[in-house]
């Protein structure tokens, strides 16, 4: 399907912005598909359309206004009418944080060199199967309920309710998925790509399946590997999956998401408070581990949308302002959990402020002023 097609297919819905977050293609494949299909059959229900919009490596999360209405709704419905089956999924997340656990010990204890590319692709295959497993209990569960709690103000003190929304913080703040992801599937696909002598970052722009189909002598799926980048737009239908690269086109699916623009309405951020406090710092921007390095004790975290990844520099802030997330989001729940000031929901944080700005957080009022 070309270009003018498929956005004339997705013009026929309203859309909206679920998360943004950096992520790797392979995490978000993941995701997709535990979103269309296991989560689809848990739920009995289905996305018409899932929509993931990629620039360098910042993914947005799109879904039709409808699909995510009706879904939210149908969530709402098991959460009080069928609570054990949301709290058994969530169990399943501690027997599976134990495995991930398992295998990033195990896998620092032994080396690939001995393993053929055949081997390794199988290996491979193995090992991603759990890392997309995994997801159901330990990431999508926790954070939809989340959402739904928030949207429709579920009665936090009713025992069932409770029980799940303390099950889904476990949950979110334990996961190691990111580290299984990094860990383990990195030294399986870096042996890859040594052993199959690709150039580069070739390999983490292949779908599984092209990775599978590599390791087995199919080198038809390194066509046009030039143009594959950290510019992307996966959409997942029921029975389809369509993976675009490329900048150019990149821009013009950002065109259509983004069609009614961005309008800052007044220059103060503005948000809701997670955890209540005052602090004054310089701002430091993170989305990803590769900005760490500039991070210092004290200094404002500034992000779109906290994950546990970003624990190393949670502890050392002084505040956290994010652009997305409410109270029960991972950096509102961490921020009570070690009592830093946090303020939620700006939408514009990350576009107003720059590394360096010294700002005070007036995690009071919900306010972040630029000072100096």
């Amino acid at each position: 399907m070309n270009k003018e097609k498929l956005l004339h297919r997705l013009k026929q819905d309203k859309w909206e912005l679920l998360i943004t977050r950096p992520i790797d293609l392979l995490t978000m494949i993941a995701n997709a598909r535990v979103y269309g299909d296991d989560f689809g059959e848990f739920m009995n229900f289905r996305f018409s359309v899932l929509a993931y919009l990629s620039r360098e490596g910042l993914v947005e999360y799109w879904r039709t206004a409808e699909d995510q209405a009706k879904f939210l709704s149908k969530l709402r419905d098991v959460i009080l009418q069928n609570p054990d089956k949301i709290v058994n999924t969530l169990k399943d997340s501690k027997r599976y944080n134990q495995v991930l656990k398992s295998e990033i010990e195990k896998i620092n204890e032994q080396g690939y060199e001995n393993f053929s590319l055949s081997e390794l692709g199988r290996l491979f295959a193995e090992k991603y199967q759990l890392f997309q497993n995994q997801f159901l209990p330990s990431v999508v569960v926790p954070f939809t309920v989340c959402v739904a709690s928030e949207k429709y103000e579920l009665d936090k003190n009713d025992q069932k309710v409770k029980k799940i929304l303390s099950l889904s913080k476990e949950s979110r703040l334990v996961s190691l998925y990111t580290e299984y992801r990094k860990v383990v599937l990195g030294l399986i696909m870096a042996e890859i790509s040594a052993k199959a002598s690709l150039d580069g970052n070739i390999i983490n722009f292949l779908t599984p399946e092209e990775i599978v189909a590599l390791c087995d002598g199919d080198r038809k799926v390194l066509e046009n590997s030039a143009e594959k980048n950290n510019n992307y737009i996966f959409l997942k239908f029921p029975k389809e999956e369509i993976l675009l690269f490329g900048k150019e086109t990149v821009g013009e699916f950002v065109a259509f998401f983004h069609k009614d623009g961005f309008h800052l309405e007044e220059e103060r951020i503005k948000g809701s408070v997670a955890y209540p406090g005052k602090a004054t710092g310089r701002v430091k921007i993170v989305y990803s581990e590769n900005d760490f390095e500039k991070f210092n004790q004290g200094d404002i975290l500034v992000t779109i949308h906290s994950n546990p990844a970003l624990m190393t520099v949670i502890k050392k802030c002084g505040a956290i302002v994010a652009d997305e997330g409410g109270i029960s989001s991972h950096a509102a729940i961490v921020s009570r959990e070690f009592k830093i000031p946090c303020i939620m929901g700006t939408k514009i944080a990350t576009k107003i402020l720059r590394d360096g700005d010294l700002v005070e957080v007036d995690a009071e009022n919900g306010v972040v002023n630029i000072i100096g």
